[in-house]
Formats: C-alpha cells, sequence, structure tokens
C-alpha cells in the first residue's frame, strides 16, 4: 500500500489516464498509427486495467477508513471511468469487484455509521445469509463506514455504469441499486410517521443518510435514460419536502434538503414531464414555506 498522499496522487493520475487511454477515441486526423495509444484497445488489456482500478477505489474505500482525501479521489475514479460510456462503462460493469460494490451498497444503504452491531449484523445477514467470508465482513464493516458523500457518489457511479437496459446484468444492478435506497427512504418515513421526536440522534443520523443517497440519484444525469430518476423520485418529492418542516431548526439537514432539490432541477428539469415538473414546483414551493417560518 502507498502512503495517503502518494495514493491520493496516484489516483489523480488514474482519473485522467483511464478515461484517455482506455478504449481510446481518435482524436486526431493524422494516418501515423500511435501505440501507446491503442496499446489499452484491445478487450482483454482493457478489462484487465479497469479490473485494477475498480479493484484499487474498493480496497482504498473500505480499508482505508480515516483517509477521506483517498476515498474521495477513489470515488471520483469510479465515476470518471463510469463516465466515458460504451466499452468502458461496460468493461466496469464486468469487472467481478464493481459487483462487489453494489452488492456493499444495496447491504448499506440503510445501515447509519451509528447503527449498533446487532443491526449491522441482522441487516448484513437478512441481504446475503450466513455464507458471507470475514474478508467480505470487514469490507462491509469499512464501507459502511465510508463518509456519507463519499458514498453518494459511488452511488453516482453504480447508477451511471449500470444504465445500460440493453445489458440484462447492468439492468439488474441498476435495479437492486436503486430498490435498497427505496427501502431506506420507506424506513425512514414510516419511522418519522410514528411522531419521531426532531432531536432523536439515530433519526437525524438516517435522515442524513437518505438525503446524501438521494444526493447521489441527483448527481447521475450523465446516465443512459436519465428519465428514470424522475419517475423513481417524483413520488417521493412531498415526503421529501415534508422533511423540511420536522428539522426546520436543524440547519445542517437544512442544507441537505435544499441542496438535493437545487441539485434535482438543475440537472433534470430539462427532461421531466409536465406533470413531473408540477409536482416538484409544488414540493418546492412547501419546502421553501417550511424553511421561511
Amino acid at each position: 500500500m502507498l502512503s495517503p498522499i502518494l495514493a491520493k496522487t496516484f489516483l489523480q493520475f488514474l482519473q485522467r489516464w483511464g478515461p484517455a487511454y482506455i478504449y481510446p477515441i481518435g482524436y486526431s486526423d493524422s494516418s501515423t498509427e500511435n501505440p501507446i495509444i491503442h496499446e489499452w484497445a484491445h478487450p482483454d488489456k482493457a478489462q484487465n486495467v479497469v479490473n485494477f482500478c475498480v479493484t484499487l477505489c474498493l480496497s482504498y474505500q473500505c480499508h482505508w477508513p480515516q483517509e477521506k482525501s483517498v476515498q474521495e479521489e477513489a470515488a471520483k475514479l469510479l465515476y470518471a471511468l463510469v463516465k466515458r460510456g460504451g466499452k468502458v462503462r461496460a468493461a466496469v460493469v464486468n469487472s467481478p469487484m464493481f459487483l462487489e460494490l453494489v452488492k456493499f451498497h444495496c447491504v448499506t444503504a440503510g445501515t447509519r455509521h451509528g447503527a449498533p452491531p446487532h443491526e449491522f449484523d441482522g441487516a448484513v445477514r437478512s441481504k446475503l445469509g450466513d455464507n458471507a467470508s470475514e474478508t467480505t465482513w470487514a469490507m462491509i464493516r469499512g464501507y459502511q463506514r465510508l463518509p456519507y458523500d463519499d458514498r453518494a457518489t459511488l452511488f453516482s457511479a453504480i447508477l451511471v455504469g449500470c444504465s445500460d437496459q440493453s445489458n440484462g446484468v447492468s439492468n439488474h444492478l441498476f435495479n437492486d441499486s436503486l430498490k435498497a435506497v427505496h427501502d431506506s427512504l420507506g424506513s425512514l418515513f414510516q419511522a418519522l410517521g410514528q411522531h419521531v421526536q426532531h432531536d432523536d440522534v439515530n433519526a437525524t443520523e438516517m435522515t442524513s443518510l437518505c438525503l446524501a443517497m438521494v444526493h447521489g440519484l441527483t448527481e447521475s444525469s450523465e446516465m443512459n435514460d436519465p428519465e428514470r430518476i424522475p419517475q423513481f423520485l417524483t413520488p417521493l418529492l412531498t415526503q421529501l419536502a415534508s422533511l423540511m418542516s420536522h428539522y426546520s431548526n436543524d440547519l445542517t439537514v437544512c442544507e441537505k434538503l435544499l441542496q438535493v432539490f437545487q441539485n434535482y432541477t438543475s440537472q433534470f428539469i430539462i427532461i421531466l414531464t409536465k406533470e413531473q415538473s408540477m409536482a416538484l414546483f409544488q414540493a418546492s414551493a412547501e419546502l421553501l414555506k417550511s424553511y421561511s417560518k
């Protein structure tokens, strides 16, 4: 393993090198063949280097819990690769460690940092049963400890990477990832509907996690067929806006809510239907009304 500073620098290098040299796009009209440019254009070599990058990302995410700057750069590397689309995106989905990443997301999407051991163990066993190895358990624990904003970036990368509807594996991973977040939001809204106090620490932390996941949704507009995000979010907008009245005295939650609505509007307003636009405007109006009280 490299030192944190070297690891960060190496990840920043890969963020620029990977999208440029893996399945490169011809940027020049020159007829001269450049062997370096075409070195990673072959499927086997391209898949090997993508596997390396994804494995590196997941290793840093799960095993370096105190190195936030390294974790941020690892998440950015994965997102930079899936943004390329086409063959690079397909190679990411074909990576075994990317499948592990999606599994970790699905298992931990509703598990907050402060979850007691029995709650964490129960969440993992409900998804994976009793067959997970000790290594897998350790990596899931590491993934669960990630800062929520890094988990949001990884969720965005998963959605963008798995957005090819013609690929059965991608489609399955995409739907599983969304379902995990939907279930977490449902649990949160159900808990708050049972008159949980606004200063309940556990509820506030769960709200922060769920809002981070929604923020990850709003950052995935570069996916194929992005209209699936408004289809997912529109039925939830009213309940999301209602969080403002519940947490009106918590500036951290208020800021995250405003950021989610602002980001969703700026990223997706151009593709919303009339009905989706009206739902967004009405929810935004309720959000701002609660915020201004």
